[in-house]
This record gives structure tokens, sequence and C-alpha cells, in this order.
């Protein structure tokens, strides 16, 4: 005598579960996928891709950013993903069509529109999809954006054009705050006689650093 079997279908579930660097689950064949961080929320929309972008680069993307997502911290995954969306949006205008693979001219042409300061973030994307040897993003654009040198910003040229092991203050700077400091020791602001803990307690700390600031800017 056979065993009954069951006529009803055994229903299989797609769905692939992958977790991300804080533990979230996520579906990765899915086409968006949502985080939470203490700071803000973390959303990598693929939809926005799929009509500029072919098939190839979305997976590939979407392979790349499956490793991201698992292995580093969730907003600098986001920011890199929201780089390259950008990249791809910019490519597929200047095209005008599909863009299939990312080569050094569109990143050319995407720094030139003000976007090189945000070039870091792509980096780490590109290294990430070059160690996974994914197609989409070409060999020469990998070597272009690693030769690409970010100017630094402005406020901070200043400590960038002095010797940052002497200090961050230049030397005429420097001699100036060291003569105040002398100053104001010899004239028992700070006194040396009293403790730290009394000369603290008694304000004397607020009142030597305004009388530093004084002497600082006399001797400047």
């Amino acid at each position: 005598m056979k065993s009954p079997t069951s006529s009803t279908p055994v229903v299989r579930s797609e769905y692939r579960q992958a977790f991300a660097s804080d533990g979230t689950p996520f579906n990765p064949e899915q086409d968006f996928w949502s985080f939470r961080t203490l700071s803000a929320a973390v959303n990598i929309d693929f939809t926005l891709l799929r009509e500029g972008a072919s098939g190839v680069l979305i997976d590939s993307l979407k392979r790349s950013m499956r490793t991201m997502v698992a292995t580093r911290n969730l907003n600098t995954s986001g920011a890199a993903f929201r780089q390259f969306r950008n990249l791809v949006l910019f490519a597929h205008q200047r095209r005008d069509g599909q863009v299939e693979e990312i080569d050094a001219e569109d990143v050319a042409h995407w720094c030139a529109r003000g976007n090189v300061a945000h070039l870091a973030q792509l980096r780490i994307l590109a290294e990430t999809w070059r160690t996974l040897n994914l197609p989409g993003i070409l060999p020469e654009t990998h070597d272009f954006m690693a030769q690409i040198r970010v100017p630094p910003k402005n406020d901070k040229e200043a400590v960038r054009t002095w010797n940052p092991d002497a200090g961050a203050y230049r030397p005429a700077e420097d001699a100036a705050l060291k003569a105040a400091l002398d100053a104001a020791f010899n004239s028992g602001h700070p006194s040396s006689t009293k403790s730290t803990r009394d000369w603290r307690d008694s304000g004397g700390l607020f009142e030597s650093f305004q009388w530093v600031g004084r002497q600082h800017a006399e001797v400047s």
C-alpha cells in the first residue's frame, strides 16, 4: 500500500536573506533597501537607475553594494551609492542613451561639474567593484580615479603649508603665544605657588586664559 501524498505543491521562497553590518536583514534581490542608523535612514534605491543604466551595470552595482552594506558603515555605503547614482544619471544625460559602462571620460566630466569633492566616496565603491572583478567600470576608469588629486579646502591650507610635525601654528604665532605665556607666569597669572586644584576652583583658569589672550593680541 502506497503512502498518501499531498496534492498541495511545495512553495519554495525566493527570498535570499542577507545581513547589513549592523545585523539588519535585507533582501538583496529587491530594488529598494532601507536601513536605520543612529543618525538617519539609509535608503538604497536601484529603481532610479533602471531607465538610465543597463541590467549588467545595475547587477554589478547591486553585488558591490551588497558587499559594502555587509562590511562597511551604512552611512558610508549610502553616500557611495548616491554618488555613483549621480554619476550614472549624469553619464546617461551626456550620452543621451543607456549607460552600459562607466569610462574615464564620464568621471572627468562629472568631476568638472563640481563633484570632485565627492570623489573619495565614489572611490570606496569603485575599489569594492574592482576587488569583486565585476563588469561595468572600465579598468582605465579605476586608474583615472586613482590619479586624481583632490585640492585641499581653503580652511586647511594654512596648516598644510606649514610643517604639521612642528605644530599647528606658524613660527610668528607660536612665538607670540610663548611670549604671552611666559609673561603670564612671570606676573603670577597663573600662579605657580598655588595648587592646581585651588587655582582652578577659584576661577583662576578662566581669568588666566583671558589674560593670556590679551597678551597674545598685544604681542602679535
